[in-house]
């Protein structure tokens, strides 16, 4: 707790100075820009000292985060207006190593047909699609040239028996179907 204190107090200590109206103690500060074009400010760019930025109202404690800048150096802000630590830029990334082998003839030969493999049997179960495919179009023709009603009777309605000891009788005009049921069975 105490070292924030201290680094609270060297901050105010550190404005003040730099808002002094006296020219004797006037700081020069540095300034660096950032990947995404931010300008900080410090007299140097070194972990515990203060770091500012330009706003409209003026210069202001730089925000907490990290800021990359433009040579790949991290400024880390923890605690608004103070450099918590600068870190170098990233190593580049070591090139991958190229793996040759020299194969013979047949190793070719041998992962060529394995990597076909797959698609042979593809390509015979699609001629095996095919070849049902025909055989379904085939019987087909020979339904469709059938004719529709070979061996469809017609219905039995329409045919009335009088041996069958039905009744049919007709509606009367305005007489429901309950009237009707009641005219027929009780007549």
């Amino acid at each position: 707790m105490q070292k924030d204190d201290k680094k609270a107090e060297n901050l105010l200590q550190r404005i003040q100075t730099i808002l002094s109206t006296d020219k004797s103690n006037k700081v020069e500060l540095a300034e660096v820009t950032t990947a995404d074009g931010l300008v900080l400010y410090a007299e140097v760019f070194e972990a515990g000292q203060p770091i500012y930025v330009v706003t409209e109202l003026g210069q202001a404690p730089a925000p907490v985060g990290s800021y990359t800048l433009a040579d790949g150096k991290v400024i880390v802000i923890e605690v608004e207006g103070m450099i918590a630590r600068v870190e170098e830029a990233a190593a580049p990334a070591a090139p991958a190593e190229t793996i040759t082998e020299s194969l013979s003839k047949a190793d070719v030969a041998n992962m060529i047909t394995n990597a076909l493999k797959p698609v042979v049997e593809l390509l015979t179960e699609m001629s095996d699609s095919k070849e049902k495919v025909k055989e379904l179009e085939a019987k087909l023709s020979k339904i469709s040239e059938q004719p529709a009603n070979d061996g469809v009777k017609g219905s039995p309605e329409g045919k009335h028996d009088a041996s069958n000891g039905v009744k049919l009788t007709k509606a009367l005009p305005g007489e429901t179907v309950a009237q009707r049921i009641n005219r027929t069975l009780f007549a």
